[in-house]
């Protein structure tokens, strides 16, 4: 299944969490001006000027917020294999990112220049530190399906709204992990998300993100800012795949992440 930055149960315990945590969540009050500005904007505006432009600032928006917070947070990104996603532009689209921290959804927003919803979990930092603002503004620029991981009957029409939605031609993203990984490296994916790609006919582009780990979860101890870095990976076609290939193309995706994010932190130490 998937998930949105769920709650750090790898993360060490004790002052140096629960000072990083409440460091985060002043940085997250400290936004609530321009997102209710955002948000009032979006609502009451932007109709106002076309359904065209309402569109554009649904992701605009978001995508602002999103960079704006990770500055405040002294976190850089950089992408490389954006080729990939030009190449793929137009067609039903499922990202496939590993998760590695609480920052990775503002880092994907932040970094991606073309409009996606993506999956949030009910046991994502969102919910269970009670960001009731990050929802709000996730609702208002309808920005994600939810994972219900305590109903599978509701998880289950979700999933059935996403593929409706990927299959009009959209790009959907998704944790696969079910959690995240503070260790950097990239943990068992649920065969869900492949299936879901293949009965809406997505081409599947594996999004390797690196070192964001160390942003908060185990930090480095080295101060900020931190440079996360973003690969996207060629695409996988998913035309005449059945059933029968679900597990297959999933462990597939997952050895070629994880050869990826080996390499890049080779590349790191190497700098």
């Amino acid at each position: 299944m998937t998930s949105s930055a769920d709650s750090p149960a790898q993360a060490a315990p004790g002052p140096s969490y629960t000072h990083r945590a409440r460091l985060f969540r002043l940085r997250v009050a400290l936004m609530a001006l321009p997102a209710i500005l955002g948000m009032a904007y979006q609502s009451w505006i932007a109709p106002r000027l076309g359904s065209g432009h309402a569109r554009r600032t649904r992701h605009a928006i978001p995508r602002a917020l999103s960079a704006a917070f990770l500055r405040l947070n002294g976190i850089r990104s950089r992408l490389d294999g954006a080729e990939h996603l030009a190449a793929t532009s137009g067609r039903p689209r499922l990202l496939m990112v590993n998760h590695n921290s609480r920052f990775d959804g503002y880092i994907l927003m932040a970094l991606m220049d073309m409009p996606f919803k993506a999956f949030w979990s009910n046991t994502a930092h969102i919910t269970t530190e009670h960001f009731g603002l990050v929802s709000k503004v996730g609702r208002v620029f309808d920005l994600y399906f939810v994972h219900d991981k305590s109903d599978k009957r509701l998880t289950l029409a979700e999933f059935r709204r996403a593929e409706k939605y990927l299959a009009q031609g959209e790009t959907l993203s998704v944790f696969p992990e079910g959690t995240f990984s503070s260790d950097g490296q990239v943990r068992g994916f649920g065969s869900s998300c492949v299936g879901l790609a293949m009965r809406a006919g997505a081409v599947i582009v594996p999004v390797v993100m690196a070192d964001s780990e160390l942003t908060f979860e185990r930090p480095s101890g080295h101060g900020e800012p931190k440079v996360v870095r973003l690969r996207v990976l060629p695409p996988v076609l998913t035309e005449g795949l059945g059933r029968q290939d679900i597990a297959r193309v999933t462990a597939e995706l997952e050895a070629s992440m994880n050869s990826q994010l080996r390499e890049m932190h080779a590349e790191r130490l190497c700098q």
